[in-house]
């Protein structure tokens, strides 16, 4: 993909959700500034604010003219509310540019990348807590020099897992929950159709991710969480998954009930609650009683719905 570039040498870029982003500049060449807007596949912006720290973004730059790479895939990390990388890049003196990008700074593996196409292979940490989402941007047609940083949309190039949990009769302390089965490695393309002849931006395409070779993982959230009977439902983890329509996966929550622990596998083949798609999040809600646990999947919702659809079991 083409990258989008955030100048250093005399330039600040402020980014902000969904406002204007100033770069402060005093002399020639301009330098090149980047922000994240609403992303295409979700609901709600994806912004500056929802990267963490420490999460780059990758760009390429290619000459709107001709379509000759301006700038190879150039890292921008991310410190507070700035992207930046040294050296700077900057416009051309003549000429306009098109961008692409993807996120995180050191997984991703591009290994084919012109104009309309890119194919990633991404491995994925298999701790919860060191999860990074994957995401591609749009492609920008015909940016030139300009005050303002670059709006860049992005999509969610995962899956994602959602595990809620509620308990009846009783108080329960829910020490972990784990999902077996998951592919935390595979290859996608991500297309843009016709860029080579666009005029506006051209969203992407996002592929079927091919996970032939990766070995089946087990994803782990471990964390005492209290639970009153009754209560509303805890929103105990989160998730990443390569989207696939795989093996045998197994859901498996520990918990600790009047003294006593517990540990309960729900196969999801069973609840036909295996096949995750890109871009969409996937809803497991366990509710656990004196004498039976409950588990209502929602599958393939909105990424940022609040409201997914549960269907009937």
């Amino acid at each position: 993909m083409k990258k989008f570039f955030f100048c250093a040498a005399a330039a600040i870029v402020a980014l902000a959700s969904c406002s204007k982003t100033q770069v402060v500049y005093n002399d020639a060449p301009e330098e090149i500034g980047f922000k994240a807007v609403s992303g295409v596949m979700t609901k709600d912006p994806i912004t500056d604010a929802d990267f963490p720290e420490g999460q780059s973004i990758t760009v390429y730059g290619w000459n709107n003219t001709g379509k000759a790479q301006y700038f190879p895939a150039t890292v921008f990390s991310k410190n507070g509310a700035v992207w930046s990388t040294s050296p700077a890049q900057y416009y051309p003196t003549s000429g306009s540019l098109d961008f692409a990008a993807y996120t995180d700074m050191t997984t991703p593996i591009i290994t084919t990348s012109d104009v309309a196409n890119e194919t990633y292979t991404y491995t994925l940490a298999d701790n919860s807590s060191h999860q990074h989402d994957f995401m591609v941007s749009e492609y920008v047609v015909n940016k030139a020099s300009s005050a303002n940083a670059v709006g860049i949309k992005f999509s969610h190039a995962l899956a994602l897992i959602e595990v809620n949990v509620a308990c009846t009769g009783t108080n329960v302390t829910v020490n972990s929950v784990s999902l077996s089965g998951t592919k935390q490695t595979g290859k996608v393309t991500v297309t843009y159709v016709d860029a080579d002849n666009a005029t506006i931006n051209v969203n992407p395409t996002i592929g079927t991710w091919d996970v032939a070779g990766a070995e089946a993982e087990i994803l782990t959230k471990t964390a005492d969480a209290s639970l009153t009977a009754g209560a509303d439902a805890v929103n105990y983890a989160h998730f990443l998954v390569v989207p696939e329509n795989g093996t045998e996966k197994i859901l498996t929550i520990n918990y600790t009930l009047n003294g006593n622990e517990f540990s309960h596998p729900i196969n999801l083949n069973t609840h036909s609650a295996t096949t995750w798609k890109v871009g969409t999040k996937h809803v497991f809600n366990i509710t656990i009683g004196l004498d039976q646990i409950t588990f209502t999947p929602a599958i393939g919702t909105d990424w940022s719905s609040e409201t997914p659809t549960i269907p009937s079991i």
